[in-house]
């Protein structure tokens, strides 16, 4: 007798407590080298699974967990280092990054996801599509040539063109 493969569907909390064990490490260590101070870390972190299990119903909402996590994690340490700053000017040690290095980086960061939008859209249609199939939405170069129904070779080749093409355009 075959053994019988059984589809197995996670529950809203069984979902929650696989994202929690599998990205809290992550997250803190992430959210240490932001700022230095692991009460805020831990206490951001708290909040931020908190909200989550709350909302773990609309748990397809979210596309890409890991990244969804960090930037949340980060927007929830420049807040709370925004306050704690505007209410304790003096008492900017704890922080690795001034608020301003932060804002820069930040800055610095959106122009640089500008330069590669423009240079995306600079493109050829069918390296976007490629190059969006990989990168936004993780698939590996057989799928690709599946989904485009062209050769695998050709999805190599064309992920390649576009990679130096934009390397090109954005130096």
């Amino acid at each position: 007798m075959s053994a019988a493969i059984v589809n197995y569907i996670e529950t809203p909390e069984e979902w929650f407590e696989n994202l929690f064990q599998s990205y809290y490490e992550d997250l803190y260590f992430y959210g240490i080298k932001l700022v230095s101070n692991e009460t805020l870390v831990k206490d951001e972190l708290q909040e931020l699974f908190a909200i989550i299990w709350t909302k773990r119903q609309k748990r397809n909402d979210i596309n890409n967990p890991k990244i969804y996590l960090l930037t949340s994690l980060r927007r929830r340490l420049l807040k709370a280092k925004k306050q704690q700053y505007t209410q304790h000017p003096q008492q900017d040690t704890d922080f690795e990054l001034s608020i301003e290095d932060l804002i820069i980086q930040e800055e610095q960061t959106t122009a640089q996801l500008q330069k590669l939008e423009q240079a995306l859209a600079a493109l050829p249609k069918a390296q976007k599509e490629i190059i969006y199939l990989k990168f936004y939405q993780n698939l590996d170069y057989k799928d690709i040539a599946a989904i485009l129904k062209i050769k695998y070779q050709s999805v190599r080749n064309n992920v390649h063109r576009a990679i130096t093409k934009l390397r090109t355009m954005l130096r």
